[in-house]
């Protein structure tokens, strides 16, 4: 399950907004809270594709594209900021 809000007419999300049932965690899910994929990373947005309406990813934002499998990034995958900015953790979905 991903939660989030809406801001200036975008749904937005972002790990700081995720809640779910530990017994339905993914393997991935599990080993990004054991190995700390997701702390710290509450300043990185994830973006999706509504309407055909795709923003570009930025150095504070990861996006889902218009093709792009949801379940897949938000269960297989991590926004993650790095040198070069927020970026997907692995290439899983891409």
């Amino acid at each position: 399950m991903s939660t989030g809000t809406i801001y200036k007419n975008k749904w937005i999300t972002s790990t700081c907004n995720w809640n779910v049932e530990t017994s339905l965690l993914t393997q991935y899910q599990r080993n990004a809270l054991k190995f700390g994929y997701y702390s710290k990373q509450c300043s990185c947005d994830i973006d999706t594709c509504l309407g055909g309406q795709c923003s570009k990813p930025s150095n504070d934002k990861c996006v889902v594209g218009q093709k792009g499998d949801y379940s897949c990034f938000f269960e297989e995958n991590s926004c993650r900021r790095g040198r070069k900015g927020c970026t997907w953790h692995t290439s899983e979905c891409l």
